[in-house]
């Protein structure tokens, strides 16, 4: 409540609470729909699925060109779906449109992932998510959005998977809403 009392939007997180606890779907406590069980298809889909507390890192997991984190603090717990251990803030563009700035991945803890999956890795200092790739033997990190490069780890250059992204938490889109008030 207190970041809604100082002006900023509810996480998404926060809104499914909300509106499980009133029986009605995002959409609808959100103004998106009129139907307010728009989206849901059956009650159970108003239960939360299994869940766990994980560290959220106060550091931003890059969908960019890299962030430098000084240090890895927690910045809070958070309920994450049982099989992750840690979550991260995502920042910037790069893996656009899966992951938007303000979404936030839980990850498992997985030095050695499967190819193909995306990841958070560490990369000459950075902190970064990108989908991990095969090449000529060794890998590459690559963006969803292709305005960016890959990176490519090369001797010298400090590479470490932090592990895979199982789940995504996306950020509730906010909707700039007409004023209907009477007289204006």
């Amino acid at each position: 409540m207190k970041r809604i009392e100082s002006g900023l939007p509810p996480t998404s997180q926060y809104l499914i609470l909300i509106a499980s606890a009133f029986k009605v779907s995002v959409e609808y406590l959100t103004g998106f729909s009129d139907d307010p069980h728009s989206g849901i298809k059956n009650e159970a889909e108003l239960v939360d699925i299994k869940k766990k507390k994980v560290p959220l890192f106060e550091v931003e997991v890059s969908a960019g060109n890299g962030i430098f984190p000084d240090a890895f603090y927690i910045h809070e717990y958070i309920d994450a779906p049982v099989g992750t251990d840690y979550a991260f803030k995502v920042a910037g563009d790069s893996m656009l449109p899966i992951l938007d700035a303000g979404d936030v991945v839980f990850v498992k803890a997985n030095p050695e992932p499967t190819v193909g999956r995306m990841v958070v890795a560490l990369f000459d200092g950075m902190i970064v998510v990108k989908w991990l790739i095969k090449n000529n033997g060794g890998y590459l990190l690559q963006p969803e959005n292709t305005l960016y490069s890959p990176f490519y780890p090369a001797e010298g250059i400090r590479f470490e998977i932090l592990g895979t992204v199982e789940s995504v938490l996306k950020q509730m889109p906010i909707k700039k809403m007409k004023n209907y008030s009477k007289g204006g």
